[in-house]
């Protein structure tokens, strides 16, 4: 079944953001490719800012192809819950995930009394490739026949 946009309509990415999407799915990789390696050598705070990265990227990608431009890491939380969970296509689990995701990157980055396990940063990597997958999924079952 296709994804399609709140108005009914499949969604129609605009050729403008086709560029875009696909630095943001690489960027995305990226991430997540630098939160496995930083896990493994034991930084997990580095390992949770990227875990966030690689969500943010794929969750951004996912609203542009929406034709929905947010400009700030607030706004892209927001307007994925607005545009993308609220929608149906995706669950309100992975909406909490970017927002609870968020929020440790927060912690990572500023708090520096906040710990972090091993065992929640793989689990937070395993769930991120899910995330990245599902966010790829609906862009790629919504170019249909742009």
């Amino acid at each position: 079944m296709r994804a399609t946009h709140p108005s009914g309509e499949r969604w129609n990415v605009p050729g403008r953001h086709m560029s875009e999407i696909k630095d943001l799915f690489e960027l995305s990789e990226q991430a997540l490719d630098d939160a496995v390696l930083l896990s493994g050598r034991g930084s997990l705070r580095a390992a949770q800012n990227r875990i966030y990265y690689a969500l943010f990227y794929a969750a951004k990608a996912a609203l542009l192809s929406l034709g929905e431009e947010p400009v700030t890491h607030r706004g892209v939380v927001a307007l994925f819950g607005q545009k993308v969970v609220k929608s149906g296509l995706a669950s309100r689990e992975d909406g909490r995930f970017l927002a609870d995701e968020q929020r440790k990157r927060y912690e990572a980055d500023y708090e520096p009394e906040t710990a972090f396990e091993p065992e929640e940063i793989e689990t937070s990597i395993e769930r991120v490739q899910a995330f990245i997958g599902g966010m790829e999924d609906l862009v790629n079952e919504g170019k249909g026949d742009t």
